[in-house]
């Protein structure tokens, strides 16, 4: 015998950057022609004018293991709660931009500076895992959601290492928020595709 229920089914809800689940991986589910760099941009007035990236609440997302990753423009994001150093539960997300190979756009915007602030329509990447000056693993933004960076580092590391032996975690973490230092990636592009590879191989085992 069915049951029956008010409203409408989950898995008919499309998932967004503002509905997404805490803790699970994500990318953004766009079409094949539009880029991260369409539908996210860098804040230059945040975090005293060190910038934060932003992101529509609204953007269409989906899990990791349901992408396509053949492409080269992949943002990898999560959702975490933390709390920060008076005990105030936050919701920020992550950004993994190790398998994204282009550039945001800057902009400056409103000039509020406010680490949690979100307005109406946009939300503020809390911290972005990237490749440093020297192919290094860095974590840039809120010192608050460092730990969290961390954490989801390690999960799209661990997949990556236990599959194929490659992975950006060979390099070890570090904290800094802003070193100064070129986003040239030198001799990161290579790594990166074999990084990705792995990733492919593990969404791919996921799916059978």
């Amino acid at each position: 015998m069915s049951e029956e229920y008010n409203g409408i089914p989950n898995r008919l809800r499309q998932v967004t950057a503002e509905t997404m689940s805490p803790e699970a991986l994500y990318t953004l589910d766009t079409y094949p022609d539009v880029s991260p760099q369409d539908v996210m941009y860098i804040d230059e007035s945040r975090a005293e004018g060190s910038g934060r990236l932003i992101i529509s609440k609204g953007q269409s997302v989906k899990l990791l293991e349901e992408a396509n990753l053949s492409t080269p423009n992949l943002v990898v994001l999560m959702s975490v709660w933390q709390r920060n150093d008076q005990g105030d539960l936050y919701r920020g997300i992550i950004a993994d931009c190790r398998f994204y190979s282009g550039r945001f756009d800057v902009e400056y915007g409103d000039g509020i500076n406010d680490e949690f602030y979100n307005n109406d329509d946009e939300q503020v990447i809390s911290a972005v895992i990237d490749y440093g000056y020297n192919g290094e693993v860095k974590i840039w933004g809120d010192p608050t959601f460092f730990d969290a960076a961390r954490y989801m580092a390690g999960l799209v590391d661990n997949e990556s290492i236990e599959n194929d032996r490659v992975s950006a975690s060979d390099c070890e973490i570090r904290d800094n928020v802003n070193d100064g230092e070129s986003r040239e990636r030198m001799n990161a592009d290579s790594f990166y595709k074999r990084a990705l590879n792995g990733l492919a191989k593990i969404v791919k085992t996921k799916r059978k």
